[in-house]
């Protein structure tokens, strides 16, 4: 119990350069918009794909 104290006391320990809080937030935008990409692309795919669909059912094949 009285270890809780003593981790609070501590000074803080310098953030590794990789881990800086822009480097975070450069990873979190990255991330955003590789998703949207990702999400932009799959929606692009899957109406290509319906239309190619459609199309075979209008032309009887």
């Amino acid at each position: 119990m009285g270890d809780a104290g003593r981790t609070a006391a501590r000074p803080d320990i310098p953030v590794p350069r990789d881990e800086t809080p822009d480097m975070h937030r450069l990873t979190t935008e990255r991330s955003v918009i590789f998703t949207t990409v990702l999400v932009v692309l799959m929606l692009i795919t899957s109406i290509a794909s319906s239309r190619r669909l459609v199309d075979r059912e209008r032309s009887g094949g």
